[in-house]
């Protein structure tokens, strides 16, 4: 748990032990990015967003490009576990770019302290020439922490190979931390520590249990909160 002085200056966990450990807490008024194995990041972001909702509010986005069975269940039975309340955690459904915008735009002047994008980049483009599209997200995002917020996004992998983040180079440069989930075996994965200001590149291995415990028995789909 953080202590009530880290809380009182705006700095929070994830939850999540591994990228805990490499990160530390995360400030507000950072974009602080999670991507890798799909498997792995709606887990993780279900703990993330019950975490961070614990700790100041949190306004949770979520970008479709196609029928998501994002399960806001986990979400709830997470803060449970965590003996927090629901109350005050927003949800949005983004369908295109300028939905996303719009919806990152609009949660910037609500009170929660976080916000959480989950695959804010599901609609890039085909062609890398055409990449330009995404700038007023990338803009967007860049002003939502220049106002304050705790910015945590949950991104894929670029189609245009399997190293970095979805979003390019405008967005890479503008995320200050950037923390890689990959697996690692049948029972183990691994977090790659790939950006940070402060700390070097560094990775660690974790259970899965870490992130699929709680969620024994998660299942089925529940409105969570209140749509923005």
């Amino acid at each position: 748990m953080l202590s009530a002085k880290f809380q009182h200056e705006g700095c929070a966990e994830t939850g999540i032990t591994s990228i805990d450990y490499l990160v530390g807490c995360l400030q507000r008024g950072i974009i602080a990015e999670i991507y890798g194995d799909p498997d792995l990041l709606f887990p993780a972001s279900y703990i993330a967003t019950a975490s961070l909702h614990c700790k100041g509010g949190a306004v949770l986005g979520i970008v479709q490009e196609n029928p998501l069975n994002y399960d806001l269940y986990a979400v709830r039975t997470a803060l449970r576990s965590m003996k927090c309340s629901e109350d005050g955690l927003l949800v949005s459904r983004a369908f295109r770019i300028e939905d996303a915008v719009d919806m990152i735009r609009e949660a910037m002047n609500l009170p929660q302290e976080s916000l959480i994008v989950f695959d804010p980049y599901a609609h890039s483009p085909n062609l890398p020439r055409e990449y330009t599209r995404l700038s007023p997200l990338t803009a967007v995002i860049r002003s939502a922490a220049g106002r304050g917020k705790r910015v945590v996004l949950f991104n894929r992998v670029t189609k245009f190979g399997r190293f970095l983040p979805e979003g390019g180079n405008m967005h890479h440069h503008s995320v200050t931390v950037i923390v890689k989930l990959e697996k690692s075996g049948r029972r183990s994965y691994r977090a790659t520590l790939i950006k940070h200001p402060t700390k070097p590149q560094t990775s660690i291995s974790g259970s899965l249990r870490e992130l699929y415990e709680v969620g024994k028995s998660w299942g089925g789909q529940s409105l969570l909160a209140e749509w923005l």
